[in-house]
């Protein structure tokens, strides 16, 4: 791209907002940490840091990523990353609640999401053409609860069922975690 287009850093010199899209996630803070994840490798395939390198190069307010079927609407370091799955429908019929993101949700008739609108007189518009927040629940729950990767050896209700439990630990995590995952 840099011979067709030259120079990314001379991109956004003036005023108008950059948004930049990518398959792969630029951050690893992107996805649910590893033990909520039912397939916890998928941890492995996410974190581009070329990726990440390249839209704060480019100026980016609003990066758009696919990759882990996550609905999520999330700022991190002065730049906002959305991410809107299709998903698969057997995903939707199974996991609503962790796809959904602004309208691609039950809600709104699973509509597409806008991320940019240059009439941006909408109700949560701010001026900048881009959506009011778009929610999606693992996105909105490191909003409310610190990310702890460091947990290795507890896992929530979702996933205990799944392993051999080796030790009292896991039975104790879901016993004392399991209201605290029915909100966040």
């Amino acid at each position: 791209n840099d011979y067709i287009l030259g120079d990314p850093s001379l991109f956004g010199q003036d005023d108008a907002p950059v948004m930049t899209f990518s398959h792969f996630l630029p951050r690893i803070e992107l996805t649910p940490e590893k033990r909520y994840l039912t397939y916890p490798t998928l941890s492995k395939a996410v974190g581009s840091d070329y990726v990440e390198r390249r839209l704060r190069l480019l100026g980016s307010s609003l990066h758009v990523f696919g990759h882990t079927h996550f609905g999520w609407d999330m700022e991190l370091d002065g730049v906002r990353y959305v991410q809107a799955s299709l998903a698969y429908p057997k995903e939707w019929q199974f996991r609503a609640g962790s796809l959904s993101v602004g309208t691609m949700s039950e809600e709104h008739d699973f509509q597409p999401v806008c991320v940019w609108d240059e009439d941006d007189t909408k109700e949560g518009a701010d001026g900048s053409g881009f959506p009011a927040v778009l929610g999606g629940y693992w996105s909105d729950r490191y909003y409310h609860v610190d990310r702890n990767p460091d947990i290795t050896d507890a896992l929530p209700p979702w996933n205990a069922n799944r392993f051999k439990k080796l030790s009292g630990r896991v039975e104790q995590y879901v016993r004392h975690n399991s209201t605290r995952f029915s909100k966040f």
